[in-house]
């Protein structure tokens, strides 16, 4: 028989053995989870036009949203009940990872089986030439970054230095939450269940931004110049379309209303990272599961925008990377091009509705555009999102010390969510660093696409204030 020493002893063993377990997993699936999510950029960029990389990356967020309404709806339902999962044993979160484990296979099988990539003929080379070639890419990719490129990526370690602690520890805060209602230790798997229902809420809140925001950055084609001699002249093509948008409301019989300026996708941005900046420290003020819920569920709209706009942003810029810069006259004030524009003196400028053309006819001499790795670019890009997970890492280890103390002798009876508040402060840091991210916004130029529409509308803007002549 062994001694109640000795039971304790084999208890904490196992309690270790299972949390290193457990850690090395959970890493291991993180790793092989970002480079699927990396992959998956990577095919909604090759397969996608250039005027539709904003709508892509828009219904690429729509679709993730709808898995996380899937998903943390499996986690609110009584999985344990289920007589088709009682086999497996365990609580609610075992069959929980089971579930999400087996719809993971099946449909990056599907995504794998359905989509075909074109073979790319290239001389032979040794294992050791290809590894060695791939690290200098990557050298070379990260000292020669665009600068516009390396701004995002700037953002994105202090967004994600918010969105880590977010997604990993929202249901254990909810938990907590109940704790300090009730005043007493929580059941496991209710608790769990409340934090997925607040997760769930939380999607349904994404997939409602994630269709409505994108209309806020939402581009006319038609105010893209076409490639054709008649429409060479800037002015004149955009007089065109205003009188042909006039002559259309004439006879509606209603006034002319002109398409409204979209929003610029960095400032859609900053407002997303600062509403999640005030979202985490209401938690301040948070005292019951109700007002828990209600707060991740308004984070959705900060994770709409988190999922598209940079990465529709770095897909533009990656995608102008491959024309030539736009020619000078796109600098000159608008009212000087009007005034020399009625002299049919303003220089002639190609453009595209399909924007993989370039918006200005190169000579036959000029030099061929150096290829963009975009996969490298978005693999450094997707570095810049991971990163922040070993930072977040320490630092809530950190905070969970000092607030929360270190675990008592015996770590299996030790309290999950009663006297706990350490998750509420790795909340509150993680929108201290999205703050610092939305500063750092700021200085992510608009796109070229972004340019483009903006001053096609100031100029038809001019054309109007001047009577249509």
């Amino acid at each position: 028989m062994f001694t109640k020493v000795e039971l304790i002893l084999m208890a904490q063993q196992v309690t270790h053995t299972a949390i290193a377990l457990a850690i090395f997993s959970f890493y291991l699936l993180d790793f092989a989870l970002n480079a699927l999510q990396a992959s998956l950029r990577n095919l909604l960029l090759d397969i996608t036009p250039h005027n539709q990389l904003n709508a892509g990356n828009a219904w690429h967020g729509r679709m993730t949203h709808a898995g996380n309404i899937v998903g943390f709806g499996f986690g609110f339902l009584p999985l344990a009940n289920l007589p088709v999962l009682r086999w497996l044993g365990g609580d609610q979160f075992r069959k929980f990872c089971v579930v999400a484990m087996t719809v993971l296979v099946v449909t990056v099988w599907v995504t794998c089986y359905c989509h075909e990539e074109k073979e790319r003929m290239k001389a032979a080379k040794t294992a050791e030439s290809k590894f060695f070639t791939m690290l200098r890419n990557i050298q070379t990719s990260i000292l020669t970054l665009p600068k516009p490129i390396r701004r995002v990526c700037y953002v994105q370690v202090f967004a994600f230095m918010g969105w880590f602690p977010f997604l990993f520890y929202s249901t254990t805060y909810v938990g907590q939450v109940m704790a300090y209602e009730h005043n007493k230790e929580p059941n496991k798997d209710v608790a769990t269940r409340k934090g997925e229902f607040a997760m769930l809420i939380f999607s349904l809140v994404a997939v409602a931004a994630g269709t409505v925001l994108p209309q806020l950055a939402t581009r006319d084609q038609r105010l893209f110049l076409e490639p054709s001699p008649e429409n060479g002249d800037e002015f004149a093509y955009y007089h065109g379309i205003s009188r042909q948008w006039r002559v259309e409301a004439e006879r509606q019989g209603k006034p002319l209303r002109l398409p409204a300026m979209p929003f610029l996708l960095r400032d859609i941005w900053t407002v997303a990272l600062v509403l999640f900046t005030i979202l985490t420290f209401s938690t301040f003020f948070v005292s019951t599961v109700v007002q828990a819920t209600i707060v991740l569920g308004f984070v959705g709209i900060c994770w709409a925008v988190a999922i598209w706009v940079p990465f529709a942003l770095v897909m533009e810029f990656l995608k102008e990377l491959e024309t030539p810069d736009l020619p000078p006259s796109q600098d000159r004030p608008l009212r000087r091009q009007y005034s020399s524009a009625t002299q049919s003196s303003l220089p002639p400028r190609q453009g595209s509705s399909n924007e993989r053309q370039p918006l200005l006819i190169p000579n036959p001499g000029d030099p061929e555009p150096v290829p963009i790795a975009g996969g490298t670019v978005l693999g450094i890009h997707n570095l810049s999102i991971v990163f922040p997970q070993l930072i977040i890492a320490l630092a809530a280890s950190l905070i969970f010390r000092i607030i929360d103390g270190p675990a008592g002798p015996d770590p299996s009876h030790e309290n999950t969510y009663l006297g706990k508040n350490g998750v509420a402060w790795v909340l509150r840091f993680g929108g201290f660093c999205t703050f610092m991210g939305a500063v750092i916004a700021r200085r992510v130029p608009p796109t070229r696409t972004e340019k483009q529409i903006r001053r096609a509308l100031n100029i038809i803007r001019e054309i109007e204030e001047h009577g249509g002549a």
